[in-house]
């Protein structure tokens, strides 16, 4: 459910398979072997989880980094330490201020393959990092005012865009990282704002009269005349009743999902289907498709718009825990889990026919004891009569 705090990853326990390591030349990956929520549930890892490694090449404190997957219902991240030692068994302080991962990176500055351009020439930028021994960098670069921010999207130290007329008076930003972490932003340099303005308007010049000797046009004599009476008009009257046009009722909000359940039989044999529907519940009915992903002990099984789970049933999944998550207009939530129990088709026929034998041996015991009560009544009676 959203923002319960069972899928709150950053409250998790989460467990590394060592939290002590030497450094021998390679990356320092320790593997998690457990998360635990807080109601003390173990989602599957490799289902719910992405795992990343931050600070883990080189001596010092290490980070492993918790992500969910997109298809996962839980949320928030986790990050937990680990100590990196080196072969003398030392670990080395990190100023926080100058990260180790760039503590050999001297400058970085941007070189230009002109000084102006026009509105159609070709910009070619070279990123200068010294020294240029360092490998893994990425490259950054943005077109930018202040206010105006382009990202162009390229990560190679060179770059060759259009001098066009947007970019006049922009600069040109670089950003170098080194394993995702920010070394050095270039100093900004102003790359367009030498861009030759467009060729001013030339006005035509003034046409030539071809007949100098014809007669100039008659002027009117009357330049203001007086105006001349507008004919009376007759005043429109409003229409005391105007047709108003019905107003159309406020369109109704989207239904809020409450509620998602299902239910399982009490057994199901091996080899057989397994088929489990959903039941959602609404505040109104919905206008839009619902989404439903299916999770066998942690792991997805599916993920799909049919309320309907369909699996075969088979001996690993008996004692399997099985719940379901409803997400719709942005809102997710869970079902109760349940347990799935599968035996073998074998094992329940034994189990009917040992029942049934026994039942049989009850009721040959029953008739037995009455025979023999009835025999002995009998022999009573006789023995009475010759008594007598």
């Amino acid at each position: 459910m959203v923002n319960d705090p069972e899928y709150d990853l950053s409250l998790a326990e989460v467990k590394l398979e060592a939290y002590d390591f030497t450094y021998e030349g390679q990356p320092i990956q320790p593997r998690v072997i457990d998360v635990i929520n807080t109601v003390g549930y173990h989602p599957g890892i490799e289902w719910n989880f992405d795992i990343q490694y931050k600070n883990n090449d080189a001596p010092g404190i290490g980070k492993v980094i918790i992500k969910p997957k997109s298809s996962s219902i839980y949320f928030g991240k986790k990050e937990i330490e680990f100590t990196i030692r080196d072969k003398s068994g030392n670990v080395p302080t990190v100023d926080p201020n100058k990260p180790h991962v760039n503590a050999n990176l001297k400058s970085v500055s941007i070189k230009l393959n002109r000084q102006e351009y026009n509105p159609d020439d070709a910009i070619t930028a070279t990123a200068v990092v010294n020294p240029n021994t360092l490998t893994g960098l990425r490259y950054e670069w943005e077109v930018t005012d202040g206010k105006y921010l382009k990202k162009l999207g390229i990560n190679q130290p060179k770059i060759t865009i259009n001098a066009d007329k947007i970019y006049n008076g922009k600069q040109l930003k670089l950003t170098v990282f080194y394993k995702e972490e920010e070394v050095f932003n270039a100093t900004q340099l102003i790359i367009t704002n030498k861009i030759l303005p467009d060729a001013p308007t030339v006005n035509p010049p003034p046409a030539i009269n071809p007949n100098p000797d014809a007669k100039p046009p008659v002027v009117n004599p009357n330049p203001n005349p007086l105006p001349q009476p507008t004919p009376p008009t007759t005043p429109i009257e409003p229409n005391p009743n105007p047709i108003v046009p019905p107003s159309r009722p406020d369109p109704q909000p989207e239904a809020t999902i409450q509620d998602v359940r299902f239910e399982v039989k009490p057994q199901y044999f091996e080899g057989e289907t397994i088929e489990i529907v959903a039941i959602t519940k609404f505040d109104r009915q919905p206008k839009t498709t619902v989404t439903y992903t299916w999770y066998l002990n942690g792991e997805q099984l599916s993920s799909s718009q049919s309320p309907t789970l369909t699996i075969p049933a088979k001996l690993e999944y008996d004692n399997a825990d099985l719940f379901v998550s409803a997400e719709h207009n942005n809102k997710k939530i869970s079902s109760e889990h349940k347990t799935i129990n599968v035996v073998k088709k074998d094992e329940s026929i034994s189990t009917s026919n040992q029942k049934g034998f026994d039942s049989q041996n009850i009721i040959m015991i029953s008739a037995i004891s009455a025979g023999v009560v009835l025999l002995g009544l009998t022999i009573a009676l006789i023995i009475r009569k010759f008594k007598r």
